[in-house]
């Protein structure tokens, strides 16, 4: 992860709003929204509830729609920072981990702040 990316993260992480230039955080209240070149990359929400007795709620939505390498290695800090599996190139489609994403979105949930 370069230092761009890093303080991409802990913008996510700390909810503040924060633009690094081709890639811009955005806050409102609960959730948050990563752009990159003015294209929403991910939304994260805390507040969406799995259970109400579960405790770590919580949905991250990325936009694998016309991936290319920075898009890739910005979800990919993102995923990292959720503990959730990261997006790779294999056989010249993006996977995660076995899992070929064929939807221009994919929806994690269970995150942790």
């Amino acid at each position: 992860m370069n230092l761009l990316e890093s303080k991409m993260v802990d913008a996510i992480k700390n909810s503040t709003s924060v633009d690094l230039g081709n890639t811009r955080v955005e806050v409102f209240g609960q959730t948050v929204k990563v752009y990159l070149f003015n294209r929403l990359i991910a939304d994260i929400d805390y507040t969406y509830m799995i259970d109400p007795v579960c405790e770590s709620d919580g949905r991250l939505i990325v936009s694998i729609d016309s991936l290319n390498p920075i898009q890739t290695s910005r979800l990919n800090a993102i995923l990292d920072a959720f503990g959730k599996p990261n997006l790779r190139i294999r056989r010249y489609e993006y996977d995660y981990i076995n899992n070929y994403v064929k939807q221009k979105f994919h929806t994690f949930y269970g995150l942790e702040k």
